[in-house]
């Protein structure tokens, strides 16, 4: 997409799903570890997680790690389903939903959890949604394999929020994450950087590539 020197400039920010994500993600680690590393700890204090140390743990899967697989999976969908994408207002949409999640982690929306549950794994919800039909329609098992694991972690994060006792879940899940995003990103950037060697021309750059120039 040839970029319009006249748009505004949240246009070009909203004109790919890792541009706010990956700012948001990013931008909330730094806040987190921030607060958690303050001394005597400076995180909210009504949180419906429970301490400290649980909204961290949460925080660091649900609010980093999260954004910044949405932002990758989102990107990167524009490769393996023929050309879906996100409108500007669907993204900010994804983005509010992602900001609600964060206000109530914090506790900022009380602790009745038929409240906090649904507002808090919205995100996951609405990422699982959007790469599941985006994967049926184009027939693609990779995006299928994504929504599977957004729906996943989205389920695990409603029973933390209702008061499920799995203390290891925010762990696992961060795990499971980094193994999911890391590894198309290596392959797919391996072999760019193969096929460019071969072919210049042919070299694939930005997230979009990261759906990988060797399907599979």
């Amino acid at each position: 997409m040839t970029p319009d020197p006249t748009a505004p400039l949240w246009h070009s920010a909203l004109a790919a799903p890792h541009r706010p994500l990956f700012v948001a993600a990013g931008a909330w680690a730094l806040v987190v570890v921030a607060l958690t590393a303050w001394p005597g700890g400076a995180g909210p204090a009504a949180s419906p997680l429970g301490g400290l140390a649980d909204w961290h743990a949460h925080e660091m899967v649900f609010g980093f790690a999260a954004a910044a697989f949405a932002g990758y999976a989102l990107s990167a969908m524009a490769g393996w389903s023929g050309g879906s994408t996100l409108t500007r207002r669907r993204l900010l949409a994804l983005l509010a939903a992602w900001l609600i999640g964060r206000l109530a982690a914090w506790g900022h929306l009380g602790q009745d959890p038929r409240l906090i549950a649904p507002a808090g794994a919205a995100f996951m919800a609405a990422l699982a949604v959007t790469l599941g039909l985006a994967a049926w329609r184009a027939g693609a098992w990779r995006g299928a394999a994504q929504a599977a694991l957004a729906a996943m972690l989205g389920a695990v994060q409603v029973a933390i929020l209702l008061g499920a006792d799995l203390r290891q879940a925010p762990v696992l899940g961060f795990v499971l994450l980094l193994s999911g995003v890391g590894g198309r990103i290596v392959a797919a950037c391996s072999w760019n950087r193969i096929d460019s060697t071969a072919a210049p021309t042919g070299a694939i750059s930005g997230p979009s590539g990261w759906a990988g120039s060797r399907r599979g």
